[in-house]
């Protein structure tokens, strides 16, 4: 068994960088195996030069692949896109905003229109009878933005 000092001369590190590395190995912090610290070492450099594992210890081949994943989303999203089956939200929402104040004007078009014909038919006054239908319209439309079916 072997002490951090020994371990840092056995295999030319600091005894700081054998006390970060240790954890990163698998092996105790205290009385190490020389031999066993020797190969989890060398296994260690390896996956670093493979390119599977970082100095750090980030395992890259998974890293890799959540990068491919996110590739793969990107470009789909794109392809989508460029095939316009989508939109971006601003657009949508631009869009929603355009159909919802058209629909407005012509519900409030609507009660001018309608008055002079009904109130013929009614034998009221037109101007009653658009107060009233702007009454009920600004009602309408007052439900319509809280979400409410009108009754």
């Amino acid at each position: 068994m072997a002490t951090h000092s020994e371990l840092s001369k056995h295999l030319d590190l600091s005894t700081r960088a054998i006390a970060d590395l240790l954890p990163k190995l698998g092996l105790p912090s205290r009385d190490v195996n020389l031999e066993k610290a020797r190969i989890a070492y060398i296994r260690h450099l390896r996956r670093v030069a493979a390119g599977h594992q970082s100095i750090t210890g980030l395992d890259l081949t998974q890293e890799r692949a959540k990068l491919a994943a996110i590739q793969r989303v990107k470009a789909s999203l794109e392809v989508g896109k460029m095939k316009e089956q989508l939109v971006s939200a601003a657009e949508v929402k631009v869009s929603a905003f355009n159909m919802a104040r058209t629909i407005r004007i012509s519900w409030e078009n609507w009660a001018n229109q309608t008055a002079g014909p009904l109130a013929s038919e009614l034998g009221t006054e037109i101007n009653t009878t658009r107060t009233v239908l702007e009454k009920f319209v600004r009602k309408h439309l007052i439900q319509l933005s809280q979400g409410e079916a009108y009754e």
